[in-house]
């Protein structure tokens, strides 16, 4: 139990984000290990196997995760980014794995997995909040200092003095991407620097916030039942004050909206649970269908009241979360419109952002990675059987207010200080590990978030931690209000915390009526499922693990090698990242990034270094072919190349490759801008893609979505094509 909630606890020190890269891989692995030991584990100890038939709920995770894997296998056949759609896949079988183990603890362990899985995922949760505490009071302050004084040096370059170049040098390494902004891109990162939120380790702010939600209810509802005692009160106050104010500097709204309302359900739950303490002749399911309305409407009517004295008291607070549901709904929409075309298959798992800008509206904002909605995340990456699956885990999930919450603490032993420390630091060590031995450079900073992981093991027993099921019940439930506008669902961390909650929700069945097999049957099922098992950890190492890893380390060496000026030797090792992941398209994107500036900084421009580019490209195009930025890069190069020819072949085809792009994007302003360019310096018309880029850079303006507006230069251009 405790190597399983390692793996999901572990997780939160990785960015989730990067699943997609393969980053998050090896914890996918593990799983599949740990599964292989418990089956080979129980083959050899001869333990009986308990058939029995799966419940509803059951059946409904068993849905959300096989229509995932069909649909990464469809992507594998049909074609799309089938490296991203791989690496997810093992991730979802990863996810069952996890499912299977944490099902079986939990019909034999119940009491022990709920305070294991407690006490594990709460020390992370406050782990990660005294970092991201440091990081909006020390870090960013810092960082923000550096880029303003960097911002400062750069605008006076050919002024500075010796030791200030020698400042600005130096500056310049320790905030990378800055130089290669152009002027609008340094002042909005310097806007953006102004408004800092905590990422934690995992995930960005928004997601970093559905965590939160969950360490502040729990150790809420753990406050509450230790309210008589002050020692331990105490000793649940501090994380709780932590874990706080790190959530209102996340300065997530949707966060905000799931928490008020896993407050309000676990008050109701509070209140059911006195009475019928009190009472015992109360019917237990009676509360509930008494009361059930007047929650609701209590929680409708703060938050009615809540917008209604913000509005009245400070109506420029309302700016921020309106604006907020207008993207928001620009999202959904535009994922609405989508599904209309793929309602049953879905998009395809891993492919959601590439599909999803060719629906984006005119003048939305970001070109997002995940549709900001449980629903239509799962939909559209799993398609229709997911949806269904997820339907089923939500109704269950949600029956948990109508059942009798037990009243008894469910004893079981103390986790002792060892323990404790373990659940506390083992998953940062995991991760160190791991880096350690797959790249070499741990993350220098998990040294450091021992420390308060340690304190928590050591100030905090388990004692002081409630042991009924309250708090999991709101904090499952204020997960799933925050990510219904929030993204995160398909991150493995984020599907393993919502899944590992609902599994220990009270309706969740845990087993039924159950027939031991034959003990011929045993060592058959046993030994099948840990064969089965390492067959799955050797193919998610060979075809996940190690391209992606090899990969990886490849392209940062030559990144080192290019900023070095060692370009010979960056093209081999571009090479050998391409040779080391045949799926990858990013690969051949590094390599034909890299023969393009060598053809640019050639004085014959040789055409070979040009064609290798070229070539180059359009293998990443292969490998992602609904990326429609491949085909602009791809556009772009043929564009430079035609203003040093001049020859009509070479402007058309400029031309084709940004028509493509267009197709695949088409409410992207610089898309239709550079092929007006093109169309008029090849003598053709370029007034309707003129037109075309004018109507949306206006409609960027107007939305005030600075960021995607077109430079002076370019707009200046667009206008002289429409005088002509």
């Amino acid at each position: 139990m405790v190597a399983a909630l390692m793996l999901i606890a572990g997780r939160f020190y990785l960015p989730a984000e990067a699943s997609e890269q393969g980053l998050t891989l090896p914890f996918a692995a593990l799983g599949f290990l740990l599964l292989a030991f418990h089956c080979w584990w129980s083959w050899r100890n001869e333990e009986p196997v308990k058939f029995s038939r799966p419940s509803l709920a059951t059946i409904g995770l068993i849905l959300l995760i096989a229509g995932h894997v069909l649909s990464g296998l469809d992507v594998l056949a049909t074609g799309g980014n089938r490296r991203n759609a791989l690496n997810l896949l093992w991730e979802w079988l990863s996810v069952g794995a996890i499912a299977v183990l944490l099902k079986n603890y939990l019909r034999q362990h119940g009491a022990t997995l709920r305070q294991l899985f407690r006490y594990g995922l709460l020390a992370s949760i406050v782990t990660l909040s005294t970092y991201g505490v440091w990081q909006c009071t020390v870090w960013y302050p810092k960082l923000r200092a550096e880029a303003n004084q960097l911002f400062e040096l750069d605008s006076r370059r050919i002024e500075l003095s010796p030791t200030e170049r020698k400042e600005l040098a130096a500056l310049e390494k320790s905030i990378p991407g800055y130089t290669d902004k152009d002027q609008t891109g340094k002042l909005l990162f310097l806007a953006r620097l102004r408004g800092t939120e905590p990422i934690g380790k995992f995930a960005l702010a928004n997601t970093f916030a559905g965590l939160l939600i969950v360490g502040l209810l729990i150790l809420g509802s753990a406050a509450w039942q230790q309210r008589s005692n002050r020692a331990s009160l105490v000793q649940i106050l501090i994380p709780l004050l932590v874990v706080a104010a790190c959530f209102c500097f996340s300065d997530s709204r949707t966060a905000q909206v799931g928490l008020l309302f896993g407050a309000v359900i676990l008050a109701a739950l509070f209140v059911k649970q006195r009475h019928a303490s009190t009472n015992d002749a109360f019917p237990p399911r009676s509360f509930w269908s008494r009361h059930a309305l007047s929650v609701a409407a209590a929680i409708l009517f703060l938050l009615l009241l809540a917008g209604v004295v913000v509005a009245a008291t400070r109506p420029d607070l309302l700016t921020g979360p309106l604006l907020s549901l207008k993207y928001r709904g620009e999202y959904w929409r535009a994922t609405l419109n989508m599904m209309s075309d793929h309602p049953i298959r879905g998009v395809g798992l891993g492919n959601f952002r590439p599909r999803y800008l060719h629906y984006k509206l005119v003048g939305s904002s970001e070109e997002i990675l995940d549709p900001h909605n449980l629903v239509l995340d799962v939909w559209a990456n799993g398609g229709l059987l997911a949806l269904v699956g997820l339907g089923i885990m939500l109704w269950q999930g949600f029956r948990s207010f109508s059942v009798s919450l037990p009243d008894d603490r469910q004893q079981s032993e103390h986790l002792s200080l060892p323990a404790r420390m373990g659940l506390a630091v083992l998953p940062m060590g995991l991760v160190l590990f791991i880096q350690m031995f797959l790249e070499g450079t741990p993350d220098s900073s998990l040294f450091w978030l021992f420390i308060p992981a340690a304190l928590f093991a050591v100030l905090v027993p388990s004692s002081t931690l409630e042991t009924r099921s309250l708090g999991l019940v709101a904090a499952w439930l204020a997960l799933t209000v925050h990510l219904c506008g929030a993204g995160g669902m398909g991150m493995p961390a984020v599907t393993q915390l919502w899944i590992g909650l609902w599994f220990l929700l009270p309706t969740t069945p845990t087993s039924t009526a159950a027939v031991e097999s034959a003990p011929a049957r045993q060592d058959v099922f046993w030994l099948g499922g840990a064969v089965g098992s390492a067959i799955l950890v050797l193919g998610c190492l060979w075809t996940g693990v190690i391209p992606a890893t090899t990969t990886r380390n490849l392209l940062d060496a030559a990144s080192v090698l290019q900023n070095a000026g060692q370009m010979r030797q960056a093209e081999s090792l571009l090479e050998s990242a391409v040779d080391a992941d045949a799926l990858s398209p990013d690969t051949w994107q590094a390599l034909s990034l890299h023969n393009m500036g060598a053809w640019k900084q050639s004085p014959a421009y040789r055409e070979e270094e040009f064609q290798r580019a070229i070539e180059a490209q359009e293998e990443a195009i292969e490998r992602d072919p609904f990326a429609s930025k491949r085909y602009k890069v791809l556009g772009e190069w043929w564009a430079m190349k035609f203003k040093r020819s001049q020859k009509p072949e070479d402007a058309q085809a400029a031309i084709a490759a940004y028509e493509q792009a267009a197709k695949l994007y088409p409410n992207f302003a610089p898309i239709h801008a550079e092929l007006a360019d093109v169309l008029a310096r090849s003598g053709q018309n370029a007034k309707d893609a003129a037109m075309r880029a004018i109507e949306l850079d206006d409609a960027n303006k107007a939305a005030s979505h600075f960021d995607k507006v077109l430079p002076d230069a370019q707009r200046e251009r667009l206008e002289q094509i429409l005088s002509e």
